[in-house]
This record gives structure tokens, C-alpha cells and sequence, in this order.
């Protein structure tokens, strides 16, 4: 089950690719925390990118952060980022300040 809480921002549209992007605008966010996502976001964006959401929300070592582009020619721009400082042992527990990841998993 996911670990980490992820948020995906719109950072970027590029105006230059017709036609406008239909379902997102600069600064949408996008969470998924708790293997919940809240926001909106359009079907070729989570099919093309669901495999690298679920690897970041799962720990895919590297960084905590990374830019994605929608699969129409990379018009709408994306910043995903991963709060490693947040962890939690179960889906089911409630992500409080006793969830911290442990010091001994650093």
C-alpha cells in the first residue's frame, strides 16, 4: 500500500499547442495521500503516468521531486512531488505527527 503522500501541480500550459487543455489550468494540484486521489485530472495523464505515481508514492528511490508532461505533445506541464518526511505503517491508520517515518529507516 502507498507510503508517502504525493502531490502533482500544474506548473506550466503551453498556449503555443492548440487546442486548450479542457480540464486543467496553472496551479491545479493533484493528492494522492493514502491511496486516495483528490483533484482533477484527465484519463491519458493517469494512464500514461499511473505506474511512475504509484513507484513515487511507494518509495522509488531517487528524488522527491519530478516534472511530467501530458501525453498531447507535453502541453500541460507537470511538478510531482513526494513528502518523504510523512510516513505510515497501514492505509488504514490516521496520518498523524506520531506517523513519522522512524529514525531507524533513515
Amino acid at each position: 500500500m502507498p507510503r508517502y503522500p504525493v502531490v502533482m501541480e500544474v506548473v506550466q500550459i503551453k498556449e503555443d499547442l492548440p487546442p486548450p487543455c479542457p480540464v486543467h489550468e496553472v496551479g491545479d494540484r493533484i493528492t494522492v495521500d493514502n491511496g486516495c486521489v483528490e483533484g482533477k485530472i484527465c484519463l491519458p495523464v493517469l494512464a500514461q503516468h499511473m505506474a511512475r505515481i504509484y513507484a513515487v508514492t511507494n518509495g522509488l528511490p531517487g528524488t522527491d521531486a519530478y516534472t511530467i508532461a501530458c501525453p498531447d505533445k507535453g502541453k500541460v506541464v507537470f511538478s510531482l512531488r513526494r513528502d518523504s518526511t510523512r510516513w505510515w505503517k497501514t492505509p488504514l491508520s490516521p496520518q498523524t505527527e506520531a506517523e513519522l517515518r522512524p529514525s531507524s529507516l533513515l
